[in-house]
């Protein structure tokens, strides 16, 4: 599984690198035409340029968080009293609740009540 997302990391960063060049070209396309055209060719050109400078920037980012992320499994966990364990199932009682060392609740009065 680690070889897959390292080859995949790399992968990311190539697309990343690749995306990178292509819009240093497109900008310098554009400066070389003085970023004016006959027709909407240099608006593409600038579309492009987003794209590219979007796509590169996602790609890169998310090759570099697969490079440096680490297992969730591979840090000691610390268990807290503070904190709910999502990993357990919720407890569920099983039958009516038992009192052990403990006195139980007295019921309420039913009968009528005294008004004197």
């Amino acid at each position: 599984m680690s070889t897959f997302r390292f080859v995949f990391a790399f992968l990311l960063l190539g697309v990343a690198f690749v995306c990178g060049l292509a819009c240093v070209g497109l900008v310098a396309l554009g400066s070389r035409n003085h970023w004016t055209s006959d027709g909407p060719a240099m608006f593409f050109v600038m579309m492009a340029i987003a794209v590219s400078g979007v796509l590169s920037l996602v790609s890169g980012l998310s090759g570099l968080s697969l490079l440096g992320g680490t297992k969730a499994r591979s840090l000691p966990r610390q268990r807290s009293s503070r904190f709910v364990d999502f990993d357990q199932p919720p407890h569920q009682p099983k039958g009516p609740r038992t009192y052990t060392n403990v006195t139980p609740p007295e019921a309420p009065p039913t009968g009528p009540r005294d008004s004197a």
